[in-house]
Formats: structure tokens, sequence, C-alpha cells
């Protein structure tokens, strides 16, 4: 799941951005006081106006959602590492605090499943409560290799009727 996980963003980073971006697996990282040091499941740094950003991504590929427990961890790593984006990918969702909690504390939370990759709810709320429905799903992830992003996914559809068709015209 990390490695799909890898993969996919390395994909979905090239083709927003326009450029290749190295995204690592398992990749460990030490505080700036040396004090801790955290082995993170995928980690890329992107450049912009002369600044680099760090982003790190816990994987969950589990039978239950992920509980507050696991987002509270990540934030505790985010702020540690002074990244400057914390993420957690899951294949069964999230449970209603976890998703309340990411909303407060910058923690972007993605979904993968199968057919479609990728609810995404990042700590700004833009009609994105509707979404909040499809985090909370627990559903099976199955692997068939059929995916081509991660994030909000536009599948072999207008982006435009996609969003409609799921989330209805206002938020489209």
């Amino acid at each position: 799941f990390e490695i799909l996980t890898q993969q996919l963003l390395e994909k979905r980073l090239r083709n927003e951005l326009g450029y290749e971006i190295e995204v690592f697996h398992g990749r460990k990282f030490t505080t700036l006081d040396k004090l801790n040091s955290f082995q993170i499941d995928v980690s890329y740094t992107f450049r912009l106006a002369g600044i680099d950003y760090l982003n790190i991504v816990e994987c969950k590929h589990w039978n239950s959602p992920v509980p507050v427990k696991v987002v509270l961890e990540l934030h505790a790593k985010v702020t540690a590492l002074r990244a400057h984006k914390g993420i957690i990918v899951s294949s069964r969702g999230f449970q209603s605090g976890a998703i309340e909690y990411a909303k407060g504390y910058n923690i972007g939370l993605m979904k993968i499943t199968n057919g479609e990759i990728g609810e995404v709810l990042s700590h700004f709320d833009g009609g994105l409560a509707k979404i909040g429905k499809q985090l909370l799903a627990d559903e099976p992830l199955i692997i068939n290799g059929n995916y081509d992003g991660v994030g909000l996914f536009f599948s072999k559809t207008d982006p435009y009727e996609f969003i409609a068709s799921k989330y209805g015209k206002e938020l489209a």
C-alpha cells in the first residue's frame, strides 16, 4: 500500500506540476535538535518560489477506518520535523473524530479505494463537507492496477460533470 501510494503521488505530482518530483518510501528524518527520529512511509519535497516544502505521508491499509489517534501522532511528527504538510492515506476511510481533528490542524486526508482514487480533505472546507461522507465510508481496497491518480480523481469524464454528479452542481 505504501509503494502504491508512492507511485500514485509521483505520477500525480508530475502531471500537476509538469516536472518530476522524487517521492521517497521509508525515509528516515531526524528532528533539528537530534533528539527524535522518524521513519516516514512516504515523503517528498518540492521547490516553489525558492522555498523547499516537505510533505510527509502516513499510509494506513487497515481493516477499519483510521482513528483520531493516528491524526494526532502525524500532527506531532509534522510539528517535530517542521514539515509543511502531513497527509494520511487510508484504504478504509476515517473516523469522524479523525476528520474533525485533521480539519483543524492542517492535516490532509486521502482515501484510495477501488475504481476511484482519492477523496481528499484538506485543512480548509470549500464545500468539502460532502466529501466527508466518502472519507467515513468503510470500503475495501481491491488493487487491480486500474489507477491513474491520487486526490480528487476525475476518471474518463469531464471534471465538471464528475464533480456535479458526485457532489452537486453548486460545488462543481
